[in-house]
């Protein structure tokens, strides 16, 4: 990976000289001949396009040939669970992880239910606190409530709602 790093930074900097002798240096011509300079940069331009081109498919080679690129890769999988009719079920999601917008996994496997549980609890401790008149426990709870909307974020809507309806069906209520 490393190997490849440099090489692709060395090709890198030959595209820029090649650019820059180019641009100054346009009387590089074959003897005999008369370039004109539009047509010397030409040239110097389709030579930098090749190394350059040369160097991103080192750096993409490599990029993919990384452990972690191949990791990251591997943990992609489909969205959620899903019923006949498409729609994510709530009552397999005890079952299996749902998937993220991005495809992926949490490492937590109820991630998405604790983050429902979350939600609930800092709504309700804004409300409490609102009630009270405390209005710095209520900024409080609603940097961690806004926190917490962030990571939700990241999955579907259908599956925020049907792990909301679940836990509402089995009668969850906020401590």
């Amino acid at each position: 990976m490393f190997a490849a790093f440099v090489v692709s930074t060395l090709l890198f900097w030959v595209c820029v000289v090649v650019l820059t002798v180019g641009m100054v240096s346009p009387r590089l011509v074959l003897r005999g001949e008369r370039r004109t300079r539009g047509r010397v940069g030409a040239i110097y331009g389709s030579l930098a396009g090749g190394v350059m081109i040369a160097s991103m498919i080192i750096g993409v080679g490599a990029a993919v040939n990384d452990p972690g690129f191949q990791e990251a890769a591997a943990v992609a999988v489909q969205p959620g669970p899903a019923t006949e009719s498409g729609a994510p079920s709530a009552g397999k999601a005890a079952e299996s992880p749902i998937a993220k917008r991005d495809r992926t996994i949490d490492a937590r496997e109820n991630d998405l239910e604790e983050l429902c549980k979350d939600w609930l609890f800092y709504r309700k401790q804004i409300l409490e606190a609102e009630a009270r008149g405390d209005h710095a426990a209520a900024s409080k709870h609603r940097a961690a409530f806004q926190r917490v909307n962030g990571w939700l974020d990241e999955y579907g809507e259908d599956d925020v709602s049907a792990m909301m309806s679940k836990l509402e069906a089995e009668g969850y209520r906020a401590p």
